[in-house]
């Protein structure tokens, strides 16, 4: 194994060394013959172990090519060139790049693919916890919405009779008050007194006392226009608004409030309760007399005090009040 390893080791070393022969052969520093023979004799045949008249034509024949010699072999001292092709490791050649151009593409697609199904789950999950919050806000805000109008409703409305509060019925006759100047109309303020209430807590107990309240706001209530207002002024006293309506000159509507509820008697837990009610009317036109809240208010309890004064469960107006004023 050893021997057969040094002949092929000699034999790559004399095809390098005759390579380098050819070269210096063609520029005529050397005898081609003369060169190969004397390397023959003193290296490779040496270092092979072979005699070196065994090789020489072999030798000869690589280096120089065919010529004529003793031996018979037919060799030409006119170098020729030797072509060699080198073929390249298969991981480098065209298939190989094709593969690989082919296998990144398929990888690159992978990774995005891979990517966007990812971003994909992820924004339908996004989207029905989206879907899920906003409707669970909707919900919260449904919820809010009532509070606040319950909220809004407790504020402005008398938690025992459910009209409108003090402060909110106020409210409404300033924003009436700025209509009726504005637009130049009549506006009807009204303030209504139950009449010996007092005795009705003391007789009948606070229960029902508090259900003569409310049944009292119920009636009045029902006599009323859409715009109309009606709130709770005070303990047993309420306050009516009627815009665009002059009630001196339609007593009749007026009186209709003394009826409702002087004419049934209230009935509590089988017991009927008679309860007569004041009413103390004026009447504005704000945009001529610069009326203002707190005359409407001291005009139509002076009406009251003059009904209470005249035997009660009637209606007084204003004397202050001039029929057609707003004309003349």
């Amino acid at each position: 194994m050893t021997h057969g390893y040094d002949r092929i080791r000699s034999a790559v070393k004399l095809s390098l060394i005759c390579a380098g022969l050819v070269a210096a052969t063609r520029t005529g520093a050397l005898d081609p013959q003369k060169a190969i023979s004397q390397y023959i004799q003193t290296v490779w045949a040496t270092e092979a172990g072979l005699p070196w008249t065994s090789i020489y034509p072999v030798a000869a024949t690589v280096c120089l090519g065919p010529r004529p010699s003793r031996l018979g072999i037919e060799w030409s001292a006119a170098a020729e060139p030797l072509n060699l092709a080198v073929a390249p490791a298969w991981d480098r050649t065209r298939l190989a790049y094709l593969i690989y151009i082919l296998a990144g593409i398929i990888l690159a697609w992978l990774v995005v693919e891979t990517r966007t199904r990812s971003l994909k789950r992820r924004r339908d999950e996004l989207e029905r916890l989206v879907v899920e919050r906003t409707a669970q806000l909707e919900i919260e805000k449904q919820g809010l919405m009532r509070a606040r109008e319950a909220l809004q409703f407790q504020a402005a409305h008398d938690s025992l009779t459910g009209l409108w509060s003090r402060g909110a019925i106020l409210e409404q006759l300033a924003r009436e008050l700025e209509r009726a100047t504005r637009q130049r109309t009549v506006l009807s303020v009204i303030v209504g007194d139950l009449d010996h209430f007092k005795a009705v807590n003391d007789t009948y107990g606070h229960l029902c006392g508090d259900f003569v309240l409310r049944e009292s706001a119920l009636r009045l209530v029902g006599l009323m226009r859409g715009y109309d207002a009606v709130g709770r002024y005070g303990g047993e006293e309420f306050l009516i608004i009627l815009p665009g309506y002059d009630a001196a000159k339609n007593p009749a509507r007026t009186q209709e409030l003394v009826d409702v509820l002087a004419g049934r008697p209230f009935d509590c837990n089988g017991t009927e309760i008679n309860v007569t009610c004041s009413f103390g009317v004026t009447v504005a036109w704000p945009w001529l007399d610069r009326t203002t809240i707190d005359d409407l208010i001291r005009r139509a309890d002076k009406a009251l005090y003059q009904a209470k004064r005249n035997g009660r469960n009637r209606v007084e107006f204003d004397p202050s009040y001039r029929p057609g004023k707003a004309r003349s």
